[in-house]
């Protein structure tokens, strides 16, 4: 699904490696710089000073604007921190890209809203306040939690978790952890990659292959 080529970029050491279609693979940064620059080069934000990034077989660097805006249709991305737009409220900001990608109607968007936040913990008269609730005043924890809920919406084919629990407690970061399994086993094929600077915060992923960037 990911393959690198001798990649270097930055502070990063020469990369060579394959995520197969179908797994879920953890990916180990020994600094906050060093996840920085792979996520920036992995994502397509950053062109690396040598080697190919390959996401399902296209070469993120040589393909056009539209075909890239089509991968990242199947490709979803959790952002660190939530990725929130700051003049949307909370329900705005979930149901925005689903819009966006027409991915199914509003009614069904609610309810499987509705099932992912109960998976992870929330009581249906909390989350009415929060959905109401603009993103400056959502705690840190929560906005984690935002971003994971609107990317797992999309129902993307592969999906890419960047620092995804690393701000939780280890109680909230368990139930995300199961959450972020169940779905990823809903479809064989699907891809789930992992990546942190922060080694324990993803002791609870069940992985079938784990990269250090640093070795």
């Amino acid at each position: 699904m990911i393959e690198f080529k001798n990649v270097c970029a930055g502070c990063l050491k020469p990369l060579s490696f394959v995520i197969p279609k179908g797994s879920v693979c953890k990916i180990i940064a020994s600094s906050g710089e060093e996840k920085y620059d792979f996520v920036n080069v992995a994502l397509g934000m950053k062109k690396p000073d040598k080697g190919t990034v390959l996401i399902l077989g296209k070469d993120i660097y040589s393909i056009t604007e539209e075909e890239y805006i089509e991968l990242f249709k199947i490709v979803g991305v959790v952002m660190e921190r939530g990725g929130m737009i700051s003049n949307l409220n909370v329900w705005e900001n979930l149901a925005l890209p689903a819009e966006y990608h027409q991915t199914q109607s509003m009614d069904r968007l609610e309810e499987e809203a509705m099932e992912i936040f109960g998976q992870l913990g929330y009581e249906t008269g909390r989350l009415a306040a929060l959905m109401q609730s603009m993103p400056t005043s959502v705690p840190a924890h929560e906005m984690a939690l935002l971003g994971i809920a609107r990317t797992l919406l999309l129902r993307p084919e592969h999906i890419i978790y960047n620092s995804s629990t690393d701000a939780l407690s280890s109680a909230v970061s368990g139930k995300i952890t199961k959450a972020q399994i169940r779905f990823h086993n809903e479809n064989k094929n699907r891809t789930s990659v992992f990546i942190t600077s922060n080694p324990a915060a993803l002791q609870a992923v069940p992985a079938d292959k784990t990269i250090y960037l640093n070795e």
